[in-house]
């Protein structure tokens, strides 16, 4: 089953068998990893929840995975920073044309 927490959050699925209880995100092992440098600075995505975010460019973490930093074109002091994997999943972002 999938479980879903918010229109942005990621969503995993759980493992039966293996380890009960431990969640695993669909895309940790799979192959189709974005890249980083297909998302161009300044694009605009709107969650599923509605809300407007411009990528600025990768965020600066210690995750192996890439990850976006978006901030509120509206509002630029207001941030998220989300996997990239998330932002390329169209369940959870659409670009803004």
């Amino acid at each position: 089953p999938i479980i879903s927490f918010d229109g942005d959050a990621v969503p995993v699925v759980m493992s039966p068998g293996r380890c009960p209880g431990c969640f695993v995100s669909p895309d940790m092992f799979g192959s189709k990893r974005s890249k980083i440098e297909e998302v161009a600075a300044g694009q605009l995505f709107r969650a599923t929840s509605g809300g407007i975010w411009e990528f600025t460019g990768e965020a600066p973490t210690k995750a192996p995975e890439p990850h976006a930093l978006l901030v509120r074109p509206y509002d630029r002091r207001t941030i998220k920073i989300i996997s990239l994997n998330a932002l390329m999943n169209r369940r959870l972002f659409e670009p803004v044309e």
